[in-house]
């Protein structure tokens, strides 16, 4: 054959190409292709990849067939006479001989990886990200995976491993398969791994809202999820002070969290905790003597006994003497009314207290029912939670701050509920988060205390659901603020999404209809839509079973 085929020279590859090169220049071609956005580039290329498939192995077959197979000698031979009954016919290929040709199963071959995969992992663990990422890419240059589904099935092993909890290295490897795989260019490819795939989503998810915590905030996170995946008795002082971090990381991003710290660590966490705290307290206790026995002797009780009574008497006796003092009013004979009546010029007589009078020695804002209310050196910056503008909770939350004598946080509880519960986490959450101007002692110097920090959640005209709105504007309102996009685009590009919707607004699912040709504007938008949920009940009518939202980046 004098022409190479168009399907040949489209991969690049000679016309005596086998199956392994086919897969080979396949494999490259692929990575040259995005096959959420090129769409028809993806199927002209799976095409033209099954159609040199289908040639490789056809030449192959020719080439069997052409090849003579070998003649037994016989002692006479007739040329013109009919082969004899015994005779044999040319032999035909064996089982043996078929399966030598036969492509080894996808499956069969990906579990070999697999299990090869996994036992460098346990017995070598990851130790940064470049190094996962290497040996990633390096695993995918095997020829095993060089057919796509064979790569696919890699892929959702790699979830599957992420998905079912952390172990060492595996921090690494989620941030290099991220990388290698694309997971963060859009969910649809997570989508299609299943459950693994959709809990790697999560996690991807969360993580980049735990980056747009503040930097301070977020370190103090990771430096302590760090020595959490090192180890489960840490010093009682880190624990101290890496409980309450860690926690709140783990409640704000459970999947996150999951997948790159060991968790278990958490409970052992617990323990250092409680028993530094027993120990501090047993401390703090007065020592007792004891005999050699480890009981209390006889004569020790007796005096303890004795000191205590002889104690409480003199207490008591102390006691009855000072109201005795107080009661006191130094006359020497009974007052009439004659004597009671002064002369004008006569100076008033002075008062007698019945009581003692107290110095002002006790800071009035320590005591209960006095906390003054808080001024702010860094302001509230309170956020109403997106559930709540869709259900119209609204309300007033007072929380109770103790702040140090620089102002800073230590402690936050709610004094008064808004009956909300979204709306009084939410009101704990921006406490913690102001710097408060200390209040001073009489000497001028500042001291802790207890603040009042009163937080209104109102719906404004802008936020609450009125009738004069209509069912879109709700649904962006709930919608765009669970957007998390910073790039900068040209222009002001639109993505069209179709909603499966059930009869309470709960979206079943999310299709891309119309991409907006930047595919992480895509991504972001079908993030934002996947964490609102529901979407607010219209006024009037009921939910339709599928409608189609549109988003764009910048807000006319």
């Amino acid at each position: 054959m004098n022409e190479i085929p168009g399907f040949l020279l489209a991969l690049g590859l000679r016309p005596d190409a086998d199956e392994r090169a086919v897969r080979r220049a396949y494999a490259l071609e692929l990575k040259k292709i995005d096959q959420e956005t090129q769409a028809d580039a993806f199927q002209r290329l799976r095409e033209t990849y099954e159609a040199a498939l289908t040639w490789a192995r056809s030449r192959l077959a020719a080439e069997y067939q052409e090849t003579p197979a070998p003649q037994e000698c016989a002692e006479t031979e007739t040329p013109v006479s009919p082969p004899a009954q015994g005779s044999r016919e040319p032999p035909e290929p064996t089982e043996s001989n078929a399966e030598s040709h036969r492509p080894t199963d996808a499956r069969e071959n990906v579990q070999d990886v697999v299990v090869s995969f996994g036992q460098r992992l346990s017995k070598h663990p990851l130790q940064a990200v470049d190094e996962a990422q290497r040996v990633l890419e390096d695993t995918l240059e095997d020829p095993r995976l060089l057919d796509m589904d064979a790569r696919f099935l890699f892929e959702a092993n790699i979830a599957h491993i992420l998905a079912t909890g952390w172990q060492p290295g595996h921090e690494h490897l989620f941030e290099a398969a991220s990388e290698v795989f694309e997971w963060r260019n859009g969910t649809a490819r997570l989508q299609r791994l299943g459950q693994a795939g959709q809990i790697v989503d999560s996690a991807i998810v969360e993580q980049h809202a735990h980056e747009a915590l503040p930097p301070a905030q977020r370190e103090l996170q990771l430096k302590y999820l760090d020595l959490l995946r090192r180890g489960s008795n840490p010093d009682p002082e880190m624990v101290a002070l890496g409980l309450d971090p860690v926690l709140h990381a783990a409640s704000l991003f459970p999947n996150w969290v999951r997948l790159t710290s060991k968790i278990d660590n958490i409970a052992a966490w617990r323990e250092v905790d409680a028993a530094a705290a027993r120990s501090t307290f047993m401390e703090s206790r007065t020592t007792v003597s004891t005999g050699p026995s480890g009981t209390l002797k006889p004569a020790k009780l007796v005096t303890w006994f004795a000191i205590f009574f002889v104690g409480v008497m003199l207490f008591a006796l102390l006691h009855a003497y000072a109201k005795w003092s107080d009661a006191r009013v130094p006359t020497t004979q009974p007052l009439t009314m004659s004597q009671t009546t002064l002369p004008s010029s006569a100076s008033p007589p002075s008062e007698i207290p019945t009581q003692p009078r107290l110095a002002a020695t006790v800071d009035r804002s320590l005591l209960p029912g006095t906390t003054p209310t808080a001024e702010y050196i860094r302001p509230l910056r309170p956020s109403y939670p997106a559930m709540s503008r869709r259900l119209g909770e609204q309300g007033k939350v007072t929380v109770n701050v103790l702040a140090d004598e620089k102002g800073a946080v230590i402690s936050t509880r709610v004094a008064e509920s808004s009956g909300f519960e979204r709306l009084d986490a939410a009101a704990l959450d921006a406490a913690r988060t102001a710097q408060i101007v200390p209040m001073k002692d009489r000497n001028g110097k500042p001291v802790t205390g207890w603040y009042k920090v009163p937080i209104n959640f109102t719906l404004n005209s802008a936020t609450a659901p009125t009738e004069n709105r209509n069912w879109g504007d709700l649904i962006t309102a709930a919608v765009r603020p669970n957007i998390v996009f910073a790039m900068d685009v040209p222009g002001n590009p639109m993505v069209e999404y179709t909603l499966d919707l059930a009869p309470d607004g709960k979206i079943t699912n999310a299709t891309l209809s119309k991409a907006s040709g930047v595919s992480e504007w895509d991504s972001a938008a079908l993030r934002a839509i996947r964490k609102t949920g529901y979407l607010p009940l219209p006024d009037q009518g009921k939910i339709p079973s599928q409608m189609i939202l549109a988003l764009r980046p910048k807000v006319r």
